[in-house]
């Protein structure tokens, strides 16, 4: 930007030198010619001055037309100077950037050449996870056969002992639980070989799970009836609230006519709550609370179809990578549950009796519980929970007026944490257990 103006000044200086030079030159002979007509006339000092007066202005104009061309010429040289060197310039960082473009092109060749090589890879990689899946699914269904396959075995095992009057008893007993399987929606009840309470093994057993929770994720013990999140023992809604007060509200006051509904009716459990309360229909998406719902009822159907019974709730709790120990909402401190057998192989086998034992332990007047305890605080929120919604009926329909209303008690089985960390196991499992007939 300096040399432009500088140039250009220079270039002002000559056009400004030569239009004086050429005008004072003119004007100069002009005085020349003059001043030898005034010598001739006598006037010879007035022309002298005058005529001194142009020639000098005229070298001046002719200085000044000088200084600018010799400026002008330094301005060109110097902007050819500039021209030449950022020419250089870009001469080299052209080839600089050829340079460039042919290590780019280079490893654009190289790339190319590793992302075949990765294709390949990949192809390879999805080829081999592929017929890891299809491995894993052949797996799967194989154990899933064999655990079908010792359920059975289990099973006839346990049969082998019944009396025959006892085996025409659990036979009707299966019958009865396949048709109130026909009435649930959300849980279902499916043969078990365990648990086992010591003095009454003579009794036919069930699962009781839900059937939204995917088997192939299920843990050793199978579905879960409830889930829990880590380190808390309270149930909660889909939304990871806890169980309203108005769903508490809606469930008891309509569970005795839904039931009848459901058996007159032969519609499902949650369907016939709807029908006597369409305001359940907002928790009929939760499994949760649906779960809860049909569980309670469960509890009542079973009072009209067996005479006496157990549901049995067990607890579970995953591993911990660090231990922890901290209060946890209801604060409870004692627990009655039937004990583990601790002399029989199996922690499945339980004490026929219930017995009350400490759980957490109080620190500076604050009770606080660690994951030992969970199982069985899991198993008791459980157990309470169906406990409290259960009540006596009073049916309006005479066939079930007519029925001998049947025991069935709400206990706990005592639990114990696993030691792999795995949060499929923090859940908590119902059993039905019915008295066979002692011989």
């Amino acid at each position: 930007m300096t040399l432009l103006v500088s140039a250009l000044f220079s270039l002002f200086l000559v056009i400004t030198g030569a239009i004086a030079l050429f005008f004072f030159g003119r004007l100069s002979l002009e005085r020349i010619r003059q001043r030898r007509e005034e010598n001739a006339e006598g006037d010879f000092l007035k022309g002298k001055v005058k005529t001194s007066g142009c020639v000098l202005l005229t070298l001046a104009a002719g200085v000044l037309m000088y200084y600018g061309s010799h400026l002008w010429v330094q301005n060109v040289s110097a902007a050819y100077d500039k021209l030449k060197g950022d020419y250089q310039t870009a001469v080299d960082d052209r080839d600089k950037n050829k340079k460039a473009l042919d290590e780019a092109t280079d490893r654009e060749g190289k790339l190319k050449v590793e992302v075949t090589g990765l294709k390949s890879d990949l192809v390879s990689a999805e080829e081999a996870k592929r017929e890891l899946e299809s491995n894993q699914a052949r797996e799967a269904a194989r154990r899933r056969q064999a655990e079908e396959a010792m359920k059975e075995a289990l099973l006839l095992q346990q049969k082998v002992h019944f009396t025959p009057e006892q085996l025409k008893q659990y036979n009707d007993q299966v019958g009865k639980v396949s048709a109130i399987n026909d009435l649930l929606k959300v849980i279902r009840l499916s043969e078990s070989y365990w648990p086992i309470l010591t003095g009454r093994s003579a009794a036919a057993r069930f699962a009781i799970e839900r059937t939204d929770l995917d088997p192939k994720t299920a843990g050793i013990f199978g579905r879960g009836l409830f889930v829990f999140k880590a380190e808390e023992f309270e149930l909660r809604a889909k939304n990871d609230a806890p169980l309203q007060n108005d769903f508490r509200m809606i469930l008891t006051q309509n569970l005795c006519r839904a039931v009848e509904l459901a058996i007159t009716s032969q519609v499902k459990f949650v369907d016939a709550l709807y029908r006597v309360a369409p305001a359940f229909e907002r928790y009929m998406n939760d499994a949760t609370q649906a779960a809860l719902a049909e569980a309670t009822m469960l509890r009542i159907v079973l009072s009209l179809r067996v005479a006496k019974a157990d549901l049995l709730f067990r607890g579970y709790a995953d591993g911990t990578r660090s231990t922890w120990s901290h209060p946890l909402p209801l604060n409870r401190t004692k627990i009655v549950a039937h004990r583990i057998e601790r002399t029989q192989p199996s922690d499945m086998t339980y004490t026929e009796g219930t017995e009350a034992f400490q759980v957490g332990k109080v620190v500076n007047s604050t009770t606080v519980y660690d994951n030992s305890d969970l199982p069985n605080l899991r198993g008791d929120e459980t157990a309470q929970a169906i406990d409290k919604l259960a009540q006596q009926c009073a049916f309006r329909d005479p066939a079930l007026q007519t029925l001998k209303t049947g025991v069935v008690n709400v206990s706990v089985l005592e639990g114990a944490p696993f030691d792999v960390l795995n949060p499929i196991e923090r859940k908590s499992l119902g059993f039905l257990y019915i008295w066979l007939d002692q011989p």
